[in-house]
């Protein structure tokens, strides 16, 4: 066990500096796709026989910087946040690392033709209601909340990192807005909004 995961290390070691060589963006894209297939077939195997969290860490680091995340602390906090929610997709999704990485192809081109005019459907008017329902159900979908357990108030809005509004944030040069109570448009949403938002509904809206 412990030989296959040092071979794996080593061939994840070898495309992170294959990557790091100067290369076209288009290269560059291969390889960052190939970085990420060999990271995620070793995380699905280091998973598997449970090495421990601290060595999966040690592994998973180098892997986040080298996938656009410069900052160490970034890359620490989003580890420690999401360890287990990422351990429990590994172990129970039944998804290969070609799914995982591959968001598009990289050599597919599309060619849509826009000429031709297609005239605009008639729309019906709104059906008239034949028995008047006497009350009506609210119904509200929520999604993509993008919760930021790290967001701290008064914290740089607008900063050189990938996640703004946190006490280490590094404010671009002349930009030192701070972050408000109740969240920022450069930032992902603070636990007081998410909550406020969640006692409103639980009042206004039925299901």
């Amino acid at each position: 066990k412990n030989l296959v995961t040092l071979l794996l290390i080593i061939g994840f070691s070898f495309f992170c500096a294959k990557y790091s060589l100067k290369s076209s963006s288009r290269i560059k894209k291969l390889l960052k796709t190939e970085i990420c297939i060999t990271g995620v077939e070793i995380f699905k195997h280091i998973f598997k026989y449970d090495v421990g969290k601290e060595f999966i860490k040690i592994l998973f680091i180098p892997f986040c910087k080298k996938y656009d995340f410069k900052s160490l602390s970034l890359c620490n906090s989003f580890f420690d946040m999401y360890f287990k929610t990422i351990g429990f997709v590994f172990e129970g999704a039944h998804l290969n690392s070609t799914r995982v990485c591959n968001d598009y192809s990289l050599f597919e081109r599309w060619s849509l033709n826009m000429t031709k005019i297609i005239a605009r459907p008639s729309m019906q008017k709104t059906v008239n209601w034949l028995h008047k329902p006497e009350s009506f159900i609210r119904i509200l979908q929520i999604s993509d909340i993008h919760l930021d357990l790290c967001y701290k108030e008064k914290t740089y809005k607008n900063c050189e990192e990938k996640v703004c509004c946190r006490t280490n944030s590094t404010p671009f040069p002349g930009s030192h807005e701070l972050s408000g109570i109740f969240g920022e448009f450069y930032c992902d949403a603070p636990p007081i909004l998410v909550e406020t938002l969640f006692e409103y509904i639980k009042k206004n809206i039925d299901f």
